[in-house]
């Protein structure tokens, strides 16, 4: 394996820094749903914003749309049906799906959530001008661009 002149550490890092980041966003995003008095995850916010605000009705779509597998996908549904979150229906086209639903308590879930995100994202927002905000994401969109984990909803 080639080595580098200089010992090479996570500091020198793009995806340790990009992570790090990430972990602090969540986290404050994290505190602000404990603050709000709601039960939910991140990743169930996740889920709720692809059915709710995206029109992901059946399991797949929303693993797709997510970018969450199938199974973990499918567990979050079964937790996420035992809160009231959202119903499911068998599908009528296929017997072997179901389509989901939001319930009264999964929209007021998402709003919360949507409010916290946004109150996550003016506080570091702000740390940036606009010319910034706007180039990071373009950057970021062009770093993801043709991956698996691209979050565009294209």
């Amino acid at each position: 394996m080639p080595t580098t002149k200089q010992p090479y550490s996570a500091d020198d890092s793009m995806g340790y820094f990009i992570h790090r980041l990430s972990k602090v966003m969540q986290r404050r995003f994290e505190v602000l749903l404990e603050e709000s008095g709601s039960e939910i995850t991140i990743q169930m916010w996740v889920i709720l914003s692809a059915i709710g605000k995206h029109n992901a009705a059946i399991p797949s779509q929303i693993a797709d749309k997510t970018g969450i597998d199938r199974t973990a996908t499918a567990r979050s549904l079964t937790k996420m049906e035992k809160l009231k979150l959202i119903s499911r229906k068998p599908s009528q086209e296929d017997g072997r799906s179901s389509q989901v639903r939001l319930t009264k308590k999964g929209e007021n879930a998402l709003e919360i959530a949507a409010y916290c995100s946004q109150k996550t994202n003016e506080y570091f927002l702000e740390k940036l001008t606009h010319r910034e905000h706007d180039s990071l994401k373009k950057i970021v969109s062009k770093l993801l661009s043709g991956e698996k984990g691209d979050i565009s909803y294209n």
